[in-house]
């Protein structure tokens, strides 16, 4: 889509499309990093023929895209009240930052998953007393409750302030430098 928008795509294809993304994306609860970043460049790409897009906000009428940016505070005092004015359908996207307020749930849908933290000598160490430059080896144990085949990721945040000191450390399984580490 971004492709097809950048090099000015007739409006059908670019519609017919929006329609199969959006059809593709309901199928899925998640997204990769990478396929948010291409629907980004691609709702930009697109964004950029709208002109012809015609709105009211909060009671003003507008022409092309809206780009705002509200604080909650802003929302409670006047909420945006967005119109369309025009004879095609609109799309809305809206996109909300913030950092929780409580830490979210593990989720561990039928794995277990145990995260154990460790100077790099193999003694165990509490990451709460972490100090500036310390380096650790996070090992996880991942258990399967029913084994089954299936292509799985595995996202394990870093906790705010930590670093990947170097990738490449253990690769493929390969723990020669870590011979402590019980496979």
């Amino acid at each position: 889509m971004t492709l097809a928008a950048e090099s000015n795509a007739p409006r059908p294809t670019i519609a017919a499309g929006v329609t199969r993304i959006e059809a593709a994306r309901q199928l899925s609860s998640y997204t990769s990093t990478q396929e948010n970043a291409w629907l980004v460049l691609a709702a930009r790409a697109i964004a950029k023929d709208a002109a012809s897009v015609s709105m009211t906000v909060n009671g003003t009428p507008r022409q092309g895209a809206l780009y705002r940016s509200v604080n909650a505070a802003g929302l409670t005092a006047t909420p945006l009240r967005v119109g369309n004015n025009g004879e095609e359908t609109l799309q809305a996207v809206v996109s909300v930052t913030g950092a929780p307020i409580v830490p979210e749930p593990a989720a561990e849908r039928g794995f277990k998953i145990e995260r154990n933290y460790f100077t790099l000598d193999g003694e165990a160490v509490d990451i709460a007393t972490a100090k500036q430059n310390s380096r650790y080896a996070v090992v996880l144990k991942i258990t399967e409750a029913q084994p089954q085949f299936g292509r799985i990721i595995v996202a394990d945040y870093l906790p705010a302030g930590f670093e990947i000191d170097n990738p490449r450390l253990v690769s493929s399984g390969d723990t020669g430098t870590l011979g402590w580490i019980q496979l």
